[in-house]
């Protein structure tokens, strides 16, 4: 079925990489909605991260010529890799700037250039005539909460990961056909699961006549201090979230919990087994994985263990990497069994990867809020921008959207295929969670969501804090979280002693940790008045 679009297909693409012809009508799209083809509107942002397709070209890409012609809406582009230092010199300048800007990711960058005056109000312009679409996204308590600051004023949208986030799973995997070449079961308890890694290190399980070249446990996310993932089998939560909410509405930090101390044991006694990468900074793991040494590995995102699969793929055709279940710790190191019931993921993160604002120098600012109003906000351009145009990336069969082959069925992977033709953006975004998981039909993806959707939770959110939360968070949070990290690992390679826990938790707390919760539960208590 899918096979007979792919001349028509190949026509089209053709077509659109030689010139922005108008095309949206033909796709059945309204035209000129906001504006009449004359006016432009300047970002800066990101380049597309598909470097055979920049946004900046001159014939434009097919989805983003697509959108200028609905929207009526020209965009003038300057985008580059160093986005963030840029944005940060023109910002900082405070002329010339363009009329949409990301925002540089820095702890209360929204509000500290909101009060300079750099940043438009949005909500003086937002309502029910202007902005439907905004006003219709902030009736989820966590987005309209993540956008607005402290004087209850929208002065920039976040580029949401909630649609990805609520099918996007963070966890460890596993090599199935090692498991199998071994005769093992896929592990459920953390005692079994050692076992498993043992049998890894000792057992040649990849096959390759070589006992001592596997390397049990690798890391994805933060390395080897990723491994505080597995605090969930000690009775807090299981991912990548440091931060918990105890039953009294109280931010906590994880990682001084003293139920922690069985866990760095246990992690250390792993080391000197032998059974964890002995590279702290993973800057080997895709040696590893594509050299078929790798057995499992710590908190990685679903789409990477697609990825990491077709990585090691090359060299064993038989590769096939799975998550493994929520372990249980049946009192294993005296520690805590968890009951199902109470099993929590955190989502992959925290719903957003920064902001879009529009600045002061815009010289039609009505014209920029409506048009983010439709390219954030609407769901025809969530559909557009993820999902591509229907006949060309793909179509529907029994009213579902299936890409074709040719997004889906190629070794450039299908995100990137997107990017190729302006979807999947860098810039003003509400990813789509459906579109995510149509572009992995019948595949691994949907069998995980299946198995670990029921566990996922939102992560505590971070707010668009205050002048003075900002500055004190921005004070103490940087050098606190980076002697969390390096004493996490001491204590798993045994270079400090897990005897100097309270002497850690202590320093913790003199480096600011009390004031850092301050600012954490006022973000919280915040967020819950809004929910």
């Amino acid at each position: 079925m899918k096979k007979n679009f792919m001349t028509l297909l190949a026509v089209l693409l053709c077509m659109t990489m030689l010139a922005p012809v108008a095309v949206a009508e033909e796709y059945g799209y309204q035209t000129h909605i906001i504006g009449d083809g004359t006016q432009t509107l300047s970002i800066l942002s990101y380049q597309n991260w598909d470097s055979a397709a920049y946004y900046d070209s001159e014939d434009g890409l097919l989805i983003e010529n697509v959108l200028e012609e609905i929207t009526g809406v020209n965009i003038e582009w300057e985008c580059s890799g160093e986005v963030e230092t840029i944005a940060q010199t023109r910002l900082a300048a405070g002329m010339n700037l363009p009329d949409i800007i990301r925002v540089p990711v820095v702890t209360g960058a929204v509000t500290k250039y909101a009060e300079e005056g750099l940043l438009l109000n949005i909500s003086d312009y937002i309502s029910e005539e202007t902005t439907p679409n905004i006003l219709k996204r902030f009736e989820n308590p966590y987005i309209k909460a993540i956008s607005t600051a402290p004087d209850g004023n929208v002065y920039a949208l976040p580029y949401c990961e909630i649609g990805t986030n609520d099918i996007m799973i963070n966890w460890g995997d596993i090599r199935v056909d090692w498991l199998n070449n071994l005769g093992l079961s896929m592990p459920t308890t953390l005692e079994e699961f050692h076992d498993v890694l043992v049998a890894f290190k000792e057992q040649d399980a990849n096959g390759n006549g070589d006992p001592n070249d596997e390397v049990p446990l690798g890391y994805q996310n933060n390395a080897m201090f990723g491994l505080y993932c597995f605090k969930g089998c000690f009775g807090l939560s299981y991912g990548t979230d440091m931060w918990s909410v105890d039953a009294n509405g109280k931010v906590q930090l994880d990682l001084v919990d003293s139920r922690l101390k069985d866990m760095y044991r246990m992690l250390h006694d792993w080391y000197e087994e032998g059974l964890l990468s002995t590279d702290p900074t993973n800057d080997s793991n895709n040696d590893l994985l594509s050299q078929n040494r790798l057995g499992a590995q710590t908190m990685l995102a679903l789409d990477n263990v697609l990825t990491n699969q077709g990585i090691a793929y090359d060299l064993c055709n038989e590769a096939k990497y799975e998550y493994y279940p929520l372990l249980d710790n049946n009192g294993y190191y005296n520690g805590y069994s968890v009951p199902e019931e109470e099993k929590q993921l955190d989502k992959r993160s925290n719903g957003y990867w920064g902001y879009f604002a529009i600045t002061t120098d815009c010289k039609d600012p009505e014209l920029a809020v409506r048009w983010m109003d439709y390219v954030w906000g609407s769901q025809e351009c969530q559909d557009l921008r993820y999902w591509g145009v229907e006949g060309v990336t793909y179509e529907v069969v029994d009213g579902e959207k299936v890409f074709f082959d040719s997004i889906t069925s190629t070794p450039k992977g299908a995100i990137s295929e997107m990017r190729a033709l302006g979807g999947w953006p860098n810039f003003v975004g509400f990813e789509s969670g459906e579109a995510f998981m149509g572009m992995f039909k019948g595949q691994y993806p949907e069998q995980a969501q299946k198995e670990f959707g029921g566990y996922l939770r939102d992560q505590i959110p971070v707010l668009l804090g205050t002048e003075e939360e900002n500055e004190i968070y921005q004070r103490y949070w940087t050098d606190l979280e980076t002697y969390i990290k390096e004493t996490t690992i001491a204590f798993i390679t045994g270079t400090k002693s897990i005897d100097e826990w309270d002497n850690y938790v202590a320093k913790c707390y003199e480096m600011g940790l009390d004031k850092v919760l301050e600012v954490r539960q006022a973000w919280w208590d915040r967020y819950v008045e809004m929910k």
